[in-house]
């Protein structure tokens, strides 16, 4: 995802809701942290302008009837429990 692409997708009206609009501002920061190195310039930047982005996106959320711009997701914690011996009673 880039600016680019989202530039159009605003111009011709592809998204339904601001939800999509906001997961591909995401997700175009997440590809520039995952492919590019902490210490890059694109990286850096991209922290200030992601910084900026929730900044100036949450109102608009808020005024839209949603709690901010970012979508936080549930992940439950897995535990797993394994045992030397086990002992089976009939």
């Amino acid at each position: 995802m880039d600016l680019s692409t989202i530039k159009r997708k605003l111009d011709t009206g592809q998204y339904q809701d601001p939800w999509q609009y906001c997961e591909d501002v995401w997700l175009m920061f997440d590809n520039a942290w995952l492919y590019n190195r902490k210490t890059s310039k694109v990286y850096r930047h991209c922290s200030k302008l992601a910084e900026v982005f929730e900044q100036e996106i949450d109102p608009v959320m808020q005024s839209l009837g949603y709690c901010c711009g970012r979508k936080y997701v549930f992940q439950p914690q897995v535990f797993m429990l394994f045992w030397e011996t086990v002992v089976y009673y009939s």
